[in-house]
């Protein structure tokens, strides 16, 4: 008979127990197998030297070009002053109609030239 049917009173008292403070922890139980080495791998040979494990060599990832079309939300958190610069060069570029006015355009234009003058941006 399963001890979770029965009613609380005829359960033993490890099944209902919390655990006490400052008591051992009971082992957990592993849900995955463990996984042994394969019955092909060879074994050391004794007295032979180990040799050590070496990672493969890094594999370069391969950049491809995003097209430019549309455009993408990007969310950054900046310092308020600059905040407050960025809104005083919109309001006074969009009263005089100096290109880039707009908050978006005018981040962008200057992410651009940084992004270029660090030499991660190509504008081909």
């Amino acid at each position: 008979m399963e001890t979770n049917k029965l009613p609380l009173k005829l359960r033993k008292p490890e099944a209902t127990a919390f655990p006490q403070a400052g008591a051992p922890a009971a082992p957990a139980k592993r849900l995955l197998p463990r996984l042994g080495k394969p019955a092909h791998a060879a074994s050391p040979q004794a007295g032979a030297p180990a040799a050590p494990a070496q990672s493969p060599p890094p594999v370069p990832v391969p950049v491809r070009a995003a097209p430019d079309i549309g455009t993408l939300t990007l969310t950054v958190r900046i310092r308020p002053r600059l905040v407050l610069a960025l809104r005083r060069a919109t309001a006074a570029r969009r009263e005089t109609r100096i290109v880039p006015y707009t908050q978006p355009a005018i981040v962008e234009e200057a992410l651009a030239r940084w992004l270029t003058a660090a030499g991660f941006f190509d504008e081909g």
